[in-house]
């Protein structure tokens, strides 16, 4: 894998995007070595953001967007190493704990 994260697109436009994304955290830097002319037409360097540095404003806009099934019973558990779902699910799992400590 070359590279990883998260974008943020609203009405048809790039806010913002980062270098994170679930389990595998690479190195901001390795953007650099890693992307092709056409990753940096389509994600400009002046558009990323850390993820650890995220606001809290922009970290609600990514949940914002993110679709959580409401009809899945997400429990701590489901982020034991012996856990059956795919990162993607993990991630929704994630964001669906930390949305019930907030309610």
């Amino acid at each position: 894998m070359l590279f990883a994260g998260v974008f943020l697109i609203v009405e048809g436009q790039l806010k913002f995007w980062t270098n994170g994304s679930g389990h595998y955290k690479p190195n901001a830097e390795c953007r650099f070595d890693n992307f092709t002319d056409p990753v940096w037409c389509l994600l400009p360097e002046k558009l990323f953001q850390l993820h650890s540095r995220l606001t809290e404003g922009r970290t609600q806009a990514l949940e914002a967007y993110v679709k959580i099934p409401e009809t899945e019973d997400y429990s701590s558990s489901d982020n034991d190493s012996g856990s059956s779902l795919s990162d993607s699910d993990e991630g929704a799992a994630y964001l669906a704990r930390r949305r019930k400590k907030r309610a």
